[in-house]
């Protein structure tokens, strides 16, 4: 599926802010709306958009246990399909 999809050219980002001011994800606690198993914070895409996990599945929201994991995945790059 990832093949069929436009990786987005941008900028790597150092900290949360940076990324949520991209636009394209946000890093939400997982709590409350989210309800994962696991892990402390949510990464989750906008719109159309997509990353590839860790596990390389491809998402929308997946649960992380911090910040910087988030970071890592969305640095790795954002698809919109």
């Amino acid at each position: 599926m990832i093949n069929k999809m436009r990786k987005l050219k941008l900028d790597k980002v150092k900290t949360k802010k940076q990324l949520e001011e991209q636009g394209f994800c946000r890093i939400d606690q997982n709590k409350g709306y989210w309800d994962y198993d696991w892990g402390k914070y949510v990464l989750v895409s906008d719109y159309d958009f997509y990353f590839e996990n860790i596990d390389g599945d491809i998402l929308s929201s997946t649960p992380v246990n911090t910040i910087k994991e988030a970071i890592k995945i969305y640095n790795n790059g954002i698809y919109k399909s």
